[in-house]
């Protein structure tokens, strides 16, 4: 890369190591503590010691938020630019409720099945308020279903000890009518059998619905976490400490293609070494570690740095 450099004194060919992170455009350099000398114009280049890490984002999208501009420092993991995520949040709460949903109606069939007049979430899952409501209709149908069973039970219960009573009283009697005995054992016997099935039959249901929400829960947890991941990848954050650089025109707003390179952070510690071709005969006026100021047509502020 050839770049212009401006330096105000008339001094030698030398190498400039400039403390801050330059990536494109002309170059003027400002040697500070001799305003007596004029500004000449000399060839230069910027040589990166590390190489800058460019992001980009695997599906793109729209430019939503810029958290850090170019020249500015940024701390390991901290956000950088965000894209918009209306689209992929709307989808990801949805994903969510009705994950909750599924979580709601299987806790209320385990509780069901074990026989509770209520039933609550485990205790390290607390429900959103939006699906409050869904809690409050589970409980309702617990309730609702459970009233339903114990009076069927309960009639068939109380139709059973009828039953056994009229049969002891039979049996008690000197002669017993074998008729009368049979008829009463056979219809014992059916009340027994009517009670046992509306038993197995609540809890094949339970079972059956039990089998039809576990798997569907499980896919739900799926999708909530890999949107979840990608609401996160929104964010594009810092690899690593550095200062950062935006790709040329960059705003708000803007579509960002898949795999674009949208930024560039230089690693702390990786000093570009801005080298610049300077007459020999003004050797004299360059010091080691003497201080100047560089100026990038990318930049609106001077930026520190050493010879």
């Amino acid at each position: 890369m050839r770049d212009r450099a401006k330096l105000n004194y008339t001094a030698p060919f030398v190498t400039c190591l400039a403390c801050i992170a330059l990536f494109s455009g002309a170059l003027v350099l400002l040697v500070q503590h001799n305003p007596a000398i004029s500004i000449q114009t000399f060839d230069g280049r910027v040589e990166l010691g590390i190489a800058a890490v460019t992001l980009s984002h695997p599906t793109g999208g729209i430019l939503d938020r810029i958290d850090r501009q170019t020249g500015d420092w940024a701390e390991q993991g901290q956000v950088l630019v965000q894209l918009d995520d209306t689209a992929l949040a709307a989808a990801h709460k949805l994903t969510e409720d009705r994950l909750w949903t599924a979580r709601i109606r299987l806790a209320r069939l385990a509780d069901e099945r074990d026989g509770a007049s209520g039933f609550t979430l485990p205790e390290n899952q607390a429900a959103p308020a939006a699906v409050i409501p869904v809690v409050d209709r589970q409980t309702a149908l617990l309730k609702a279903r459970a009233q339903t069973r114990e009076a069927r039970l309960g009639q068939l219960g109380e139709e059973i000890a009828y039953l056994k009573a009229q049969l002891e009283t039979a049996q008690a009697i000197v002669a017993p009518d074998p008729e009368i005995v049979a008829e009463l054992r056979e219809d014992l016997y059916r009340a027994d059998a009517a009670q046992n099935q509306i038993l197995a039959e609540f809890e094949h249901s339970i079972e059956t619905e039990i089998a039809k929400v576990a798997p569907s829960l499980t896919q739900l947890e799926m999708q909530f976490e890999t949107s979840a991941a990608q609401l996160a990848a929104l964010s594009i954050e810092a690899p690593v400490a550095g200062t950062v650089r935006l790709m040329d025109g960059l705003k708000l707003g803007d579509i960002i293609p898949p795999e674009t390179p949208i930024l560039e952070v230089l690693p702390a510690g990786a000093e570009p070494v801005v080298r610049f071709l300077v007459p020999a005969g003004d050797t004299a006026q360059i010091v080691p570690g003497q201080s100047v100021e560089i100026w990038s047509v990318a930049q609106t502020a001077l930026l520190p740095g050493r010879v």
